[in-house]
């Protein structure tokens, strides 16, 4: 008998350690968002007009504002200022444009000495074009800012434009 109840035992350890385990323990996938695809993404550089040549950088962005990895480069093609993104998929919503490069001083009536770097941050959900200029970068940071302490982009975007141009007491009439 008791040879008969090590037996049982043996089998029934041998069972149970044998079980797959693995598909309880991993966690379910969650769903991946359904990919933003844009025939093309297109704008204006404005500080004075950006020069031909100027670099332009979308970078994607998670909905925390940080960088998803996901970088696509174009140039200025005018002296508009114009740029311009053919068919590009994006993963996330939200990009951040960079510009970097030199613009036409006014003042002057000549392309400027220096280089200079302006930022735009936007939801691409319903739009293709996109202008960086000096109002888009003051926005920025405050934009950061907020998304950081809770609000969401669309709530976060509102509020910075608003201030930004309440510093120059204009209203913006929506």
């Amino acid at each position: 008998m008791k040879t008969l109840f090590n037996i049982s035992m043996f089998i029934f350890g041998i069972i149970l350690f044998s079980c797959n385990t693995d598909e309880t323990l991993q966690p379910i996938p969650e769903p991946q968002p359904e990919p933003i695809v844009k025939e093309s993404i297109s704008g204006f550089v404005q500080k004075g007009p950006f020069a031909i040549g100027t670099s332009i950088t979308v970078v994607e962005l998670d909905s925390t504002l940080s960088q998803s990895g996901r970088n696509f480069k174009t140039q200025i093609t005018n002296n508009n200022g114009n740029f311009k993104l053919s068919n590009i998929v994006l993963n996330n919503k939200i990009v951040e444009i960079q510009a970097d490069g030199f613009y036409f001083n006014e003042v002057r009536g000549i392309t400027s000495d220096n280089r200079l770097a302006l930022y735009s941050l936007s939801d691409l959900t319903d739009k293709n074009t996109i202008n960086v200029n000096v109002l888009s970068t003051l926005e920025k940071p405050r934009i950061e800012y907020l998304v950081e302490n809770g609000k969401s982009f669309s709530e976060a975007k509102k509020q910075a434009q608003k201030e930004v141009l309440a510093i120059f007491e204009v209203e913006k009439i929506i």
